[in-house]
């Protein structure tokens, strides 16, 4: 049995390196096949190469539209800022200042607009505050419309006052940045003059 000769492939030609060259040095069919190669491969590159590539170039479309790309982006960004600000502002509800109203006898109505912590008051007429609600601890989170009983009425007792707030905060001293609100339970006529 005879042993078959080896013979790189076109690709190993290609690539080249010492063992082709060796077989190269000693093959003369696979020098003529590399010699081919190497003409083949110059004429594509000084005569095929340029007029394929020129005649490419002159069959691509003109863009009609040159600002191209960029100004995409700019239209892009302005439609995203425009969808943005006019969520935010859909997303900011109008929101009502809190109110009292005597729901009935004895019962008061906490209009707070959204979630808000309470504190309720009586006053008296000579002006004096005490507390009326919660009963002890921190200002207690309501929802809108809320109702609070008040006590067995006091012939003193001229107003319902209430502190609304966005934090807790203790009843002995109110937030300076809550709303007051004051419900008056008694009409005070002027003076007669």
């Amino acid at each position: 049995m005879s042993e078959r000769a080896w013979h790189p492939s076109d690709l190993a030609l290609d690539q080249g390196g010492t063992e082709v060259d060796a077989h190269l040095a000693a093959c003369a069919a696979c020098a003529a096949r590399a010699a081919e190669a190497a003409a083949s491969h110059h004429e594509f590159t000084a005569q095929v190469f340029p007029r394929t590539v020129e005649a490419v170039r002159m069959r691509r479309p003109r863009r009609p539209f040159k600002i191209g790309w960029p100004a995409i982006g700019v239209a892009a960004a302005a439609m995203a800022g425009f969808i943005l600000f006019t969520q935010v502002r859909r997303a900011a509800p109008v929101v009502e200042p809190p109110r009292l109203e005597l729901a009935s006898p004895g019962r008061v109505r906490i209009w707070t607009g959204r979630p808000r912590h309470v504190a309720v008051y009586l006053v008296d007429d000579a002006g004096h505050r005490r507390r009326l609600w919660p009963h002890a601890g921190t200002a207690q989170l309501v929802n809108d419309h809320d109702l609070v009983s008040l006590p067995a009425p006091d012939p003193h007792t001229v107003a319902v006052v209430a502190v609304v707030a966005d934090k807790p905060f203790n009843p002995e001293h109110p937030p300076s940045d809550g709303d007051v609100v004051t419900l008056a339970l008694v009409e005070r006529s002027p003076p007669n003059r």
